[in-house]
């Protein structure tokens, strides 16, 4: 044990690393809340929604044991014996690794979703896909070089290593950015005038921005503080951060569902259909892939949407809706097109 006079101030390196792995311990603790609430209140949607969910929850938990076994062999198990300090163990090695795992799984995962809502444009989704294959890629590289190196802390200031971290946050961020842009720009385009079908897709955008600002905020501070000084371990804060922010998000993007759900009591309508309309919206029931329909009609005539059984889609989910028409054809149109916008943007989560 060292004595009071060989101390060592770590407070610049691993001092730092140790608050930012205070930080993401916490934040865990908010993903496992989140999924709490998911499983607790979607029980009807698919097993492999629910499968994936579970799987980054608990890579995540993975990740954060990981990092605390990392500062315990450092801090505690191998106390004043300086030379640990000088060598990547193999638990930094694994969080790492399965850091970047998540962020890539997460990042296909939005891609997917950025495919639903418009798949006309199939190769945005793509190359988002490509670029985060293209990070994990960048990162097994740079490790087989790190073995190589006998895992020594001063390489990763050498000059391939520091190329290769940059690569990596590189094509991790433009793959966000890119998501989040082109997320936000199919959702507006779906906009109508239509007072719900405006409020669900401006609440899809704002998470979507906000999940956006998030990660690539996290991914360009690791970029800037690794380039600047790889052995300073400034980037290790933003980096143990980073899988939880994109857990964090893709939970709570799936929670947002309950509030997205339009109130029931608050859309029943009373119209005097003729059977011209009648006709229109038999017809027009037949056409949904999505969301069924129940129609009842009362002694006012009254027309009530009452709620659909779960949709056949994997990662949707059944909810009630109703409308309100008039006698005119024009009326009839307009509901058509609201159904057909309100449902892709409901498809997205």
């Amino acid at each position: 044990m060292a004595s009071p006079g060989t101390a060592i101030d770590l407070s610049s390196s691993y001092g730092v690393a140790y608050w930012g792995f205070i930080v993401s311990a916490v934040l865990y603790g908010c993903i496992i809340v989140q999924g709490y609430i998911y499983f607790s209140c979607y029980p009807k949607d698919s097993w492999l929604l629910k499968s994936f969910v579970a799987t980054m929850i608990i890579l995540d938990g993975g990740i954060t044991v990981l990092a605390a076994e990392s500062f315990n062999y450092l801090l505690i198990k191998k106390y004043g014996d300086a030379s640990v300090l000088l060598v990547m163990n193999d638990a930094i090695l694994s969080e790492y690794i399965l850091t970047w795992l998540v962020v890539t799984a997460s990042q296909i995962f939005y891609a997917s979703r950025v495919y639903i809502v418009n798949k006309k444009f199939w190769y945005i989704p793509a190359m988002i896909g490509l670029l985060a294959l293209g990070s994990q890629a960048a990162i097994i590289v740079l490790f087989v070089k790190l073995f190589r190196e006998h895992r020594l802390v001063e390489n990763l200031a050498k000059r391939e290593f520091v190329v290769l971290s940059c690569l990596t946050g590189g094509m991790s961020s433009a793959a966000d950015i890119i998501s989040t842009g082109a997320m936000c720009y199919f959702l507006a385009s779906h906009r109508t005038g239509f007072r719900k079908t405006k409020q669900l897709i401006k609440m899809l955008i704002f998470y979507s921005v906000n999940r956006g600002v998030m990660v690539t905020v996290c991914q360009i501070a690791i970029l800037v503080t690794f380039a600047l000084k790889p052995t300073g371990l400034w980037w290790l804060p933003p980096h143990l951060c980073l899988s939880k922010f994109h857990v964090i998000t893709l939970v709570a993007l799936l929670n947002a569902r309950s509030k997205m759900r339009p109130h029931r009591d608050d859309n029943v309508l009373s119209i005097m259909a003729t059977d011209r309309t009648s006709m229109r919206h038999s017809r027009f029931k037949d056409k949904l892939s999505g969301p069924r329909f129940a129609l009842r009609t009362s002694p006012k005539h009254e027309e009530r949407v009452m709620p659909s059984e779960p949709s056949s889609s994997i990662f949707s989910y059944h909810y009630a809706l109703s409308r309100s028409s008039d006698r005119s054809e024009t009326s009839i149109t307009n509901i058509e097109s609201e159904e057909r916008s309100e449902h892709q943007a409901q498809n997205v989560v």
